[in-house]
């Protein structure tokens, strides 16, 4: 106890105080300077890490687009060359999902059925194809440039196209459902088979002049 009492008051004269200031002073200064060292390198780094992302995002793009005039020349290729060019755009639609960028899914969903789209389209011999390269084109340059609008528009585009297959469906649906043809009402056929219990099979009633002509000898 009296040593802390000196202490004290040793702390509190004109030596003590000298002392203080002159190694507080300096240790307050090597903190400071550490925490500014660190948070410049922590923001460089950041810096580093969202320019290798973007850079490594443009190269994704730009084999989408390769992947994306592959497609539109789908009906001059080989099966061989099918083939590299699915799996060349299967490893950069990946490469897309994969990357640490907001709306990298849904850009990735929205190449993947456009080039579904372009395959068929070179399929079916549709002729201008410049105009939807350049919008595939333009699209994707804009999410890299605008993330958070792009993303919007992604995703608008991908609610509009289920709602459009899946209208299609049912359209297909209902079509098969009218040219089928009318099912047989037998007794033993399943329709019949969960009838109540005491209710008869509808039979076919033979015309009397077809039990007549049966009948009599020919």
């Amino acid at each position: 106890m009296q040593a802390w009492d000196a202490f004290v008051q040793w702390l509190s004269s004109d030596a003590g105080q000298t002392a203080l200031i002159s190694a507080g002073v300096p240790f307050v200064a090597i903190l400071v300077g550490a925490l500014t060292a660190a948070a410049i390198s922590r923001s460089g780094i950041r810096r580093l890490l969202r320019q290798r992302d973007r850079e490594t995002a443009a190269g994704v793009i730009a084999a989408l687009v390769d992947a994306a005039h592959d497609a539109a020349s789908w009906s001059a290729t080989s099966p061989g060359e099918r083939s590299l060019a699915e799996r060349q755009a299967g490893e950069a639609e990946l490469r897309l999902r994969l990357l640490p960028l907001q709306g990298a899914d849904a850009a990735a969903d929205w190449a993947a059925h456009e080039l579904r789209q372009l395959r068929r389209a070179s399929s079916a011999y549709t002729a201008d194809f410049d105009s939807p390269l350049a919008a595939f084109r333009s699209r994707l340059v804009e999410w890299h440039r605008k993330p958070r609008r792009a993303t919007r528009a992604f995703a608008a585009d991908l609610v509009r196209w289920d709602s459009d297959e899946r209208t299609e469906e049912q359209r297909l649906q209902g079509q098969q459902d009218a040219w089928l043809p009318p099912r047989d009402l037998g007794a033993d056929s399943p329709l019949l088979l969960d009838r109540p219990l005491g209710v008869e099979a509808p039979t076919a009633t033979i015309p009397d002049t077809v039990r007549q002509g049966a009948s009599s000898p020919s």
